[in-house]
């Protein structure tokens, strides 16, 4: 785990002497204030080490080139970083926790006295890196080397950075300088930004670094330093042409990343849940959303620690890079490709007054190649992020949602998160789901294929109005389902057996029957009945259609009190029952027109019936010749749409295992 803050420097904006009204917050001047004149400069407090990590993490400073003296964030959350100020402040400063982004010398009066320095307009394809091991008198160094901690940048992080900016923006180190020793510490009484201006003062006189676009200074610190569990600091530029400053405990890729990342000019990535009526929703005005602090789980900019998953759509977007992206405000259909990918349609935009939303899809693939292989941490799918522009929102949210943050919004707020990394951020298939205050509508219509090969195609309406369906006039009819064999899983998705049949209109060169097998999946973890339909695509000639499948672990049938529940390694949920009792069993309701049971067999498995609405239809035996887990044993008839139950019963004491079943549907999006 770890924690990190960062110092942030913002664009320059019009404004020549401008007088900033105290907030409400602001104290009257007393007989012990002072005067300094600085610029403002911010830390991110990036407790990682805390699941609850607080929503508002902006330590705010006012820096006058010798000393940085701490204010309460709020006092000048409406004044952008890196603008030069002359305050008046209270003394003595609140005592509250260093930890508190309220902490520090209360504000009687602010003059602005002249912007943030406009960044570089060309920006450097490589930045240069200078590496140095810091310490201070008293704190012990580690084992970390210099050339270790270069080969890291020189390696997994600037090939991370070069990827996902599409090769605009790497790292190379020129100058590494191993152990010294400095006065001033980096942090205090776990403080983490108790020294660290000095710090990096102390660091870069003694190796001749100057600050400049384009150029970085890496300082690694002892371990056992007392930073108060933050695992580094990066000072946070105005843009991707911007040089910066950062130390970190680690020598870790993913940390590092992240500080660098902090210089490029990015926040972090966040989620935001939010509300309506107290009831869950997607997406409300920010004043209705509580913000989750880098719990955007699959980003670098957040607590991906060492999974470097494909930065997000609205940090490429600030940086100015980003590839591949439609711009909709119109009712229309858009067929994403993965974020993590070269295809030519990678996110959408949604613009509104607040700022806008960017819709995409991270596949297991690339930079994403690790989503679905950790259960409980992050899905493969597609996700909606919004960001806010530095108006949007009102002064009580502006450093709780500042606009060079991401937000990841919860895009199935029906699911019950209940512990940390249990959020269910990606979209359900086939429910449209409101944004911007019902401007903007989005839907899943359809999604397919596995790792490079995913897409998802998304509707898109604008104000109410649904994009117009395509009408296609029938050329034939489809149909088909689960057939026998092994359910296995492939990239965190079970790949479950299933065979679609074309048969066309008969006309006098017609072929009769095209046969078209094909393998649909559907999530491996977290399945449920109401979210969990995949979809894929087939096609012979010009007729087409979808496949919906969705595979259901045992905890969705009704058990007779006979099973017993056992952890199987394989089975869908790693979950299967088993019972050695005649008539032990187990009965599944669903909508729709076929389902397939899903059991385990072994050379002393028994035989089960198998009963639809009230009708014995099948006598399966579950014995084999050797042990198999999760195997297809049975295929319904097909059934007229409508709802059915399912029971399946042992029929000896020898014994059965059930490992959960699997339903397909073709055409139009299945009920839940």
């Amino acid at each position: 785990m770890r924690a990190k803050a960062s110092w942030v420097g913002t664009a320059a904006i019009a404004v020549g002497l401008l007088l900033v009204a105290p907030s409400a917050a602001f104290a009257q001047a007393g007989p012990t204030s002072r005067t300094i004149t600085g610029t403002v400069e911010r830390l991110h407090l990036d407790l990682l080490g805390e699941h609850n990590a607080p929503a508002n993490d902006d330590v705010a400073l006012i820096h006058d080139g010798a000393t940085a003296v701490r204010v309460p964030a709020s006092e000048v959350a409406q004044v952008p970083t890196g603008t030069t100020v002359s305050v008046n402040l209270a003394s003595p400063s609140r005592s509250l926790s260093a930890l508190s982004t309220e902490s520090g010398s209360t504000i009687t009066s602010l003059n602005v006295v002249s912007p943030a320095a406009s960044a570089p307009a060309t920006p450097a394809s490589v930045h240069d890196v200078t590496v140095v091991l810091a310490t201070w008198p008293g704190q012990p160094v580690d084992s970390a080397t210099a050339s270790g901690l270069s080969a890291t940048i020189n390696g997994t992080v600037n090939d991370y950075w070069s990827t996902v900016t599409n090769h605009r923006v790497g790292f190379k180190v020129s100058s590494a300088q191993g152990w010294i020793t400095v006065a001033t510490p980096a942090c205090v009484n776990g403080d983490p930004a108790g020294g660290t201006f000095g710090f990096w003062k102390d660091v870069a006189k003694a190796v001749g670094f100057v600050e400049s676009a384009g150029h970085h200074l890496v300082v690694h610190i002892p371990q056992s330093s007392p930073c108060g569990g933050s695992a580094g600091i990066g000072t946070v530029g105005s843009s991707p042409t911007s040089g910066g400053l950062l130390w970190v405990r680690g020598t870790s890729a993913d940390v590092i990343g992240h500080e660098l990342g902090h210089n490029l000019s990015l926040g972090h990535s966040s989620v935001l849940t939010c509300s309506a009526g107290g009831v869950a929703v997607t997406d409300a005005p920010a004043a209705n959303c509580v913000k989750q602090a880098y719990r955007d789980l699959g980003d670098i900019m957040a607590m991906s620690w060492n999974h470097l998953g494909f930065l997000n759509a609205a940090h490429l977007a600030r940086l100015g890079m980003l590839d591949s992206v439609v711009d909709v405000s119109s009712p229309t259909s858009v067929t994403l490709t993965p974020a993590s990918g070269a295809g030519a349609t990678r996110s959408i935009r949604l613009r509104d007054a607040s700022g806008a939303y960017y819709v995409e899809l991270h596949a297991a693939t690339g930079l994403d190649s690790w989503l679905g292989t950790t259960p409980g941490w992050v899905d493969a799918g597609v996700t909606v992020r919004r960001d806010f522009t530095s108006t949007s929102v009102s002064a009580a949210d502006q450093s709780r949602l500042p606009s060079r943050e991401s937000f990841l919004l919860d895009g199935d707020p029906s699911t019950p998160d209940t512990s940390f990394g249990s959020a269910r951020t990606t979209l359900p298939i086939g429910r449209w789901v409101d944004l911007a205050g019902g401007s903007f509508g989005i839907r899943i219509a359809s999604t397919g294929g596995i790792g490079s090969a995913a897409f998802a195609k998304i509707d898109i309406r604008v104000n109410g109005v649904a994009p117009a369906p395509k009408v296609v006039a029938p050329m034939g009819t489809w149909s088909g389902g689960v057939i026998r064999g092994a359910v296995t899983v492939q990239s965190g998705r079970y790949l479950v057996p299933v065979r679609v049949l074309y048969t066309p209109t008969i006309t006098a060169s017609a072929t009769s029957r095209m046969a078209a097998p094909v393998g649909v999946t559907s999530p491996a973890s977290r399945v449920s009945a109401s979210s969990s339909w995949t979809s894929t695509s087939v096609s012979a000639g010009a007729s087409s259609t979808s496949v919906y499948a969705r595979v259901l672990p045992v905890t969705a049938l009704h058990l007779s009190k006979a099973w017993k529940v056992l952890s199987v390694k394989g089975a869908p949920g790693s979950r299967a029952v088993s019972a050695a009792v005649r008539g032990a069993s187990a009965t599944y309701s669903f909508t729709g027109r076929s389902v397939a049971l899903i059991a385990n067999t072994s050379p002393a498995s028994g035989r089960v019936r198998i009963v639809v609405d009230g009708r014995q239809v099948a006598i399966t035996s579950l014995a084999s010749a050797r042990a198999h887990t999760a195997l297809v044993v049975w295929t319904s008839p097909a059934l007229t749409l409508g709802r059915h139950v399912v029971t399946v019963a042992s029929m000896s004491a020898a014994p059965v295992s059930l490992a959960g079943v699997a339903q397909v549907e073709l055409g139009s999006h299945p009920a839940a």
